[in-house]
């Protein structure tokens, strides 16, 4: 008999993670608390997959990996002692952490260490060698990670990959006050929010489109305060409107000026460029060719092909009310 796999999504339910620990905190430009929550409590009903650019991230370092700590290693002369060991907390196992890979000091002290694949564009988020100056994300993910595996650690080496060879340590240090108010925040959110099954306060736009869809419309008063809030919106949207306006006045303008520059010889595939006095570029106007699938057509020609690629998806649309 063949043993069944179980998505990862129905095993990260069970537990709070490094990654769960940072969002909880609202330290994570990837996930809100309440993302987390939805993941603990309705795990069938979450994807696996992550947003594209988040999934392209996590793949990118899952693959460097191997390669960051064996340059650790290398470099640094590093003894190893474990590697992807999964750790749980001593009072409450469903806080778990799984550590990149152990090391042990002169002393003979277990050290954590992680491993990051930096991107060139995030490069300005990272200070100097062996300093603690991580993003902040990673450094609750650190923090929350020496909580479980114990006192005993005292350490977290963070080994950040620029690029293909500049490997930077990183140390942070165990951080008492931080992990105690760390607990406190995560055994509130398992207690109070995934065990009562009770959805925390949304933080985004998307956290309040998914819980409006649990709920049944009704008209609701609007005090003061509220109004005033609809006014400042009004406003808000008539002025993206003058801005946007304003900016195909702009446009037709310097196309114009440059239709007028290009001469008589300007074929459909030259690039039109306006330059400053110093002859250095200010902008481009140029062919760009694009691809899209005329949906009538082929619902007209092939309907069957249609209806199996045709998805429906439903969102909430914010409309104002005429004046």
């Amino acid at each position: 008999m063949n043993d069944i796999a179980i998505p990862e999504r129905l095993v990260r339910s069970e537990y709070l993670g490094s990654s769960d620990a940072a969002a909880i905190l609202g330290l994570s430009k990837w996930k809100t608390p309440l993302d987390v929550w939805r993941a603990k409590v309705f795990p069938d009903a979450v994807e696996d997959e992550a947003p594209a650019d988040r999934s392209k991230i996590l793949r990118r370092g899952k693959l460097m990996e191997p390669v960051i700590r064996q340059m650790a290693i290398d470099d640094y002369g590093l003894t190893l002692y474990a590697t992807n060991r999964r750790h749980e907390d001593e009072d409450y196992p469903w806080m778990r952490a799984e550590v990149d890979f152990e090391t042990l000091d002169e002393g003979g002290a277990v050290v954590n260490n992680e491993c990051k694949s930096v991107s060139p564009f995030a490069a300005s988020q990272w200070g100097d060698e062996d300093t603690d100056e991580v993003p902040i994300e990673y450094h609750a993910q650190v923090q929350f990670a020496l909580m479980v595996t114990g006192a005993q650690v005292e350490r977290c080496d963070v080994w950040a990959l620029f690029g293909s060879d500049k490997l930077v340590r990183y140390r942070i240090y165990r951080d008492e006050e931080t992990i105690a108010g760390m607990r406190a925040r995560c055994v509130e959110f398992w207690h109070e929010h995934v065990l009562a099954k009770r959805a925390p306060a949304p933080v985004t736009l998307d956290d309040v489109e998914f819980l409006m869809g649990r709920k049944r419309g009704r008209p609701v008063i609007a005090n003061p305060d509220q109004v005033d809030l609809v006014m400042q919106y009004r406003d808000a949207k008539h002025q993206i409107k003058q801005l946007e306006e304003r900016a195909e006045e702009l446009k037709l303008a310097i196309v114009g000026h440059l239709l007028a520059g290009a001469g008589d010889d300007l074929s459909e595939q030259d690039a039109a460029i306006l330059l400053d006095g110093a002859g250095k570029p200010l902008l481009t106007w140029k062919p760009q060719s694009s691809s899209r699938i005329d949906v009538a057509a082929l619902r007209k020609a092939r309907p069957e092909v249609a209806d199996e690629f045709t998805t429906i998806s439903t969102s909430r649309v914010l409309r104002l009310a005429k004046v």
